[in-house]
């Protein structure tokens, strides 16, 4: 003789879905709080860093360059 438990069971069911979507909008909103500090400390670090210039980068070409030849990459053909 079964009993009719239809009642409880979707009740359940639903409490359940609710609380599956709390989880899920606390995790979407502490990812977007993590995107929106990350985002305000890379601001701050760019602007702490010195603008770039083409000398230095012609400077870090010819280091890489010397490092080459150090290495002896260049006299085998690598």
């Amino acid at each position: 003789m079964p009993t009719k438990v239809t009642g409880d069971v979707n009740s359940g069911l639903t409490y359940l879905a609710l609380a599956y979507g709390v989880v899920w909008l606390f995790i979407f909103g502490y990812l977007y709080s993590l995107n929106r500090r990350q985002n305000t400390l890379r601001r701050a670090i760019d602007a702490l860093k010195p603008e770039e210039t083409a000398p230095q980068e012609e400077e870090a070409g010819n280091k890489l360059e010397d490092r080459k030849f150090i290495s002896g990459l260049d006299a085998y053909g690598y």
